[in-house]
């Protein structure tokens, strides 16, 4: 039975039309009401409800805004609009939205079951194309596995059947093998999760067929569709995505390109033997490995110190530094005359794509970079020579440090002043250095140099010294025993209280209190 929401800010409004709906010929089930569009939109994801009535006016949160919001969480809901006359441009932006249907007020029995038989109309197509699609990937993926094991020209055949049954015309193929972690249990969802990414960006230009392999091994077959992107753009993307959200996948290899369907299993064995090699990768940063055609032998060492040289400096946000190492990568190029425009390009791939994932930590101010390292890096075949390698990678790192140091001219006094009031409230709590930069989004090594300019002080010297100034205060105006007031402003030890109390007043803890009290009195 679908389960049927229903919306309204008027009680008696609801319970009519609860009253209207023929629940058992229509095999549908009421699993609750809202009285305004937020309360609605929760209700729907908690119940998992089926079909949506929704007046367009509400409290909170109107029908249209509820509308717009329960597709884009699942876009499968069915949205039945109830609206008055003189509210009908309301009732077509809701169509836009995907809305089924929509009711005039006020609501006849008729014209509501009309709808919600609409709305159960399109629930079963639904259902129908998910099984036929579940049922044709589960077929292909079986198929796709006799083919590339066994090789045989009936398995070829068989296989270009079920693609064209699902009308999947291939213009070129290529094998993807991603090495998971062992101590990985859910794999699954490492696969579930790849396979959304996968064909999110496909964007029709590419189908992706998942086929099983042991070992910890996870295959995509990618299958160009159109002449729009190329495949290793395509799967550079997808592995970036990866790399950085799934620190469970830690190698990666692709078996080449064809046009021809009867390469696929060559193209599998490629990739497969290039898996084997991965402990003679151990040591490289790169972990993606294409193969190639036309291998010419050079012992070629990725720069992995400068690479990391790059990223330390970002991080810290120095300019000075920043160019010495620019410098070095100049001079890498220079040095190493056999180095190849492929492999500089895997070097500005490298380094942009860690400089985005980067910055997606760091806040919005940065979003237009991100994007364009994202082109970058999708459009990294554009590049054709060194020199505009070295040039991309120099303007990319310079308009970072620019927008950083504007940022931080007009935002760092901001944090800091933020992070002071964060420590006198809770200065008694464990607050460190961690504590702070992931409340305030905020790197240690950015946040130390900031906070030293700002307050003279290091974090620690300045936490400690509020910490002792409220001992004293305590020291002076309660009675309470040392130990508790240890404990109250911060310190877990109080032989270490003691001692720190020492080094910043010349006296224990116990002498102070003696002498202001008489001091006092």
């Amino acid at each position: 039975m679908y389960k049927v929401v229903i919306a309204d800010d008027e009680l008696w409004l609801r319970k009519g039309l609860q009253k209207k709906i023929r629940w058992n010929d229509l095999e549908l089930s009421f699993c609750g009401d809202a009285s305004d569009g937020e309360e609605a939109y929760h209700l729907a994801i908690e119940k998992q409800a089926d079909i949506v009535i929704a007046d367009v006016r509400m409290p909170v949160q109107d029908g249209l805004k509820l509308s717009e919001k329960i597709l884009s969480y699942n876009k499968n809901i069915k949205i039945i609009v109830v609206s008055g006359y003189d509210e009908f441009q309301y009732v077509k932006t809701a169509i836009s939205f995907g809305a089924v249907d929509y009711i005039l007020k006020p609501v006849k029995a008729e014209e509501l079951n009309n709808a919600l038989k609409k709305a159960i109309d399109s629930l079963e197509k639904n259902k129908s194309a998910d099984t036929f699609k579940k049922n044709i990937s589960d077929i292909l993926k079986k198929s796709m596995n006799e083919f590339i094991l066994h090789n045989k020209k009936e398995d070829a055949l068989n296989f270009n059947q079920w693609l064209n049954k699902a009308h999947i015309q291939g213009h070129e193929y290529s094998v993807v093998l991603f090495l998971v972690d062992r101590s990985i249990t859910d794999i699954d969802k490492v696969k579930q999760d790849m396979l959304a990414y996968s064909n999110k960006i496909a964007n029709g230009d590419f189908n992706i067929i998942e086929f099983e392999r042991q070992f910890s091994i996870i295959g995509l077959l990618i299958i160009r569709m159109t002449d729009k992107r190329d495949i290793e753009t395509y799967i550079r993307r997808l592995w970036f995505f990866l790399e950085n959200n799934y620190a469970q996948i830690i190698f990666t290899t692709i078996g080449g390109c064809s046009t021809s369907i009867n390469d696929i299993p060559k193209l599998y064995t490629r990739a497969l033997k290039l898996m084997d090699s991965y402990n003679d990768f151990q040591s490289q940063s790169n972990n993606i490995v294409f193969f190639n055609e036309e291998d010419d032998e050079k012992n070629y060492e990725y720069p992995a110190v400068i690479h990391q040289e790059i990223l330390h400096c970002i991080k810290i946000k120095n300019r000075s530094e920043i160019n010495a190492v620019l410098e070095k990568v100049r001079l890498f190029f220079q040095k190493n005359n056999n180095i190849s425009v492929k492999e500089g390009k895997k070097l500005l791939f490298c380094i942009i794509s860690e400089m985005v994932v980067l910055l997606t930590k760091e806040n919005e101010k940065y979003n237009k970079l991100i994007e364009k390292g994202i082109n970058i890096c999708n459009d990294i075949d554009n590049y054709r020579t060194l020199k505009d390698i070295l040039l991309c990678i120099e303007n990319y790192v310079e308009v970072y440090i620019n927008t950083a140091e504007q940022s931080d001219q007009s935002n760092g006094e901001t944090v800091v002043r933020s992070v002071l009031d964060y420590i006198e409230q809770n200065y008694f709590e464990n607050i460190n250095l961690n504590t702070i930069t992931k409340n305030f989004h905020i790197s240690p090594s950015y946040f130390s140099v900031l906070f030293k300019r700002y307050t003279g002080e290091n974090y620690i010297d300045f936490v400690t010294k509020l910490r002792i100034k409220k001992a004293c205060e305590l020291l002076e105006k309660t009675g309470n025993k040392i130990n508790k007031i240890s404990y109250e402003v911060g310190f877990n030890d109080y032989k270490y209280f003691c001692k720190v109390f020492k080094k910043y007043t010349a006296m224990k803890p116990s002498e102070y209190r003696r002498r202001n009290t008489n001091e006092n009195h």
